[in-house]
């Protein structure tokens, strides 16, 4: 905002006018210092103003004058928000004072443009002498995955482990039961893994009631539903031949869950779906999770996690869409993190976010740096679809008139996702 200092004219009326406020003197001392040792070394010095909605034209104007008149070029890049594609509401973290990482993400790729545009650089990619550079992209690479995964945790996490549950389900004796409720916050993006597991329940009005369902190897032994309290014992044989005593209840709205395994407690006994898996070949308890969705928000906790599942094998195919005509001959590679890289046959690019955060936006390619703009993860989606959700951005691939775009990711519905085809 502007410094404005009240004046009450000969009349008595009261008006605002801007104060004088005169470049900090350090500042340009330093930036002058800085100036005379680029000139020194033969580096050229172009002082760069990053987005921000904390700043004004008057500054901007001044800051431009004074860089002129040291003989320097001056990049406001306050004036290229909408160019350089920021979205305030998602690409700051302080209400449009400072960019995060998605916003400094897209302006970084708008400013490494301006830079390539320049005829006195050149790329030294590959060179001798220059591996500073490849290791600090790979550094830059392993950090990104890590904060990008703390950003988007709570949305993919329920995600990789139920879609590495049901691929793994061969190998498991799959235990759930409900406490109090599912409806409230049931996540209808989820039906397609349930679906697939061979579960006939719709969780999204599964309302106050109890719910048993067992699945040995895969295959469905027993779906419940029911409104009073529901108990369910049965001896289960693993692989090695050993007998185990398995004890299930299902209270429904103020009742318990119980899933005990030879008399021990293995279930996170919250409200919503509580999963336990077992290990077929030798009877141990694996792992448990629980979808708290009696609560809007479906908090997804786990204790431990089934073995990692490729959704889809390495290979050639067509991502399409079935209501439209739109569609991409594509090569998947899943890489070391469960992400995939996606890319074009035609021209042997990337599918990439394109550093975008705005529903609607179109999809591109482009080179690939191992950066999270080219990974995407692939969901199973209700009716035989995918979801393919950007590891940048939380958002999934959709379909539209222009082309394939991003879209916001709908949880509580189930109609988004692609048709993938093998070739």
């Amino acid at each position: 905002r502007e410094e404005k200092r009240v004046v009450i004219s000969d009349s008595g009326a009261a008006s605002a006018e801007l104060e004088e406020v005169p470049l900090n003197e350090k500042s340009k001392f330093w930036l002058e210092k800085i100036k005379e040792l680029c000139e020194e070394n033969n580096i050229e010095c172009i002082p760069v103003k990053f987005p921000t909605k904390n700043w004004n034209t008057r500054w901007g104007d001044e800051v431009r004058d004074y860089a002129c008149s040291i003989g320097l070029d001056y990049m406001d890049m306050t004036l290229e928000d909408e160019e350089i594609g920021i979205n305030w509401r998602k690409d700051s973290f302080d209400n449009g004072k400072h960019l995060n990482y998605y916003g400094m993400a897209k302006t970084s790729k708008y400013l490494a443009a301006f830079l390539s545009a320049k005829e006195n650089l050149n790329s030294h990619k590959g060179e001798e002498n220059y591996e500073n550079w490849d290791n600090d992209l790979v550094e830059y690479s392993e950090w990104e995955s890590r904060e990008i995964f703390e950003l988007l945790d709570n949305k993919r996490e329920r995600y990789d482990w139920l879609d590495s549950m049901l691929f793994n389900r061969e190998k498991y004796l799959i235990l759930i039961t409900v406490k109090t409720d599912t409806a409230q916050g049931w996540q209808k993006s989820l039906n397609g893994i349930f679906a697939e597991l061979g579960l006939n329940t719709d969780f999204s009005s599964l309302r106050q009631e109890s719910y048993i369902a067992v699945l040995d190897g895969g295959k469905k032994q027993l779906e419940i539903s029911d409104p009073d309290i529901l108990n369910y014992d049965f001896e289960w044989t693993d692989e090695q031949g050993k007998s185990h005593d398995i004890h299930l209840k299902s209270g429904g709205i103020g009742g318990d869950c119980e899933i005990e395994i030879d008399g021990t407690e293995r279930s996170l006994d919250k409200s919503g779906l509580n999963i336990v898996l077992v290990n077929k070949e030798n009877g141990e308890y694996l792992a448990a999770a629980n979808l708290d969705s009696s609560k809007e928000d479906a908090l997804f906790t786990k204790k431990g996690s089934p073995d990692e599942a490729a959704v889809l094998k390495d290979g050639s195919y067509r991502i399409a869409d079935g209501d439209s005509e739109v569609s991409i001959e594509v090569s998947l590679k899943r890489n070391e993190d469960g992400s995939y890289s996606i890319t074009d046959e035609a021209s042997g690019k990337y599918l990439s976010a394109g550093g975008s955060n705005k529903a609607g936006d179109l999809v591109n390619f482009e080179a690939n740096l191992g950066l999270a703009v080219t990974k995407w993860r692939i969901y199973t989606a209700s009716k035989g679809k995918f979801i393919i959700y950007s590891q940048y951005n939380g958002m999934v691939l959709e379909a539209s008139d222009k082309g394939f775009c991003i879209e916001e990711f709908d949880q509580n519905g189930d109609s988004q996702g692609v048709d993938i085809y093998g070739n």
